[in-house]
């Protein structure tokens, strides 16, 4: 191969091998870059997110959008918390509402639920299983679910209760 050859090669593995190995982008207040000891890893969203949504309810439910971000700590710092936080748009307030409790109605009834240990306060449900900690809520027209390995929960779940989110992502 001559140098000119390898020279393209050589810049265009560059390119590629840096854009895989690329940090997603934050989306705003809503996902940020860092949560408390946690960095933001991947981000699904549009279409893709809104299958999945439909796929953990087991059923389609009427959704303007819908995202899902993966957190996760730092390994190598022996940090091996992390946490998946997800968000859907209801086109009205009240159908974010109805969905939430619909939602979590459905979980505490069923008796195979892997999840158990509900609080609730004022349309906040928390709870356990698989190994983590849960919180369910809605604001204005997005419900959320958090669920995060049980040491950081609480600062994770603080940071969008103390959070507004008026531009959404597209």
């Amino acid at each position: 191969m001559n140098q000119k050859h390898f020279l393209k090669f050589l810049i265009v593995f560059l390119i590629i091998s840096m854009s895989c190995g690329r940090k997603p982008k934050p989306l705003g207040s809503l996902f940020p870059e860092t949560l408390p000891h946690l960095h933001l890893m991947k981000i699904i969203k549009g279409e893709k997110a809104k299958k999945e949504v439909n796929k953990l309810h087991g059923t389609e439910i009427r959704l303007k959008n819908a995202w899902i971000a993966h957190y996760r700590g730092s390994f190598s710092q022996g940090n091996w918390h992390d946490a998946t936080i997800w968000v859907s748009e209801a086109y009205t307030q009240k159908e974010a509402e109805s969905q939430t409790k619909n939602m979590m109605e459905k979980i505490m009834q069923n008796p195979k639920s892997p999840f158990h240990h509900f609080k609730i306060k004022k349309e906040l449900y928390v709870f356990s299983g698989m190994g983590q900690k849960h919180a369910v809520f809605q604001k204005n027209l997005l419900v959320f679910w958090i669920s995060t390995t049980p040491e950081i929960f609480d600062r994770v779940l603080n940071y969008y209760l103390s959070h507004s989110f008026p531009n959404l992502p597209k």
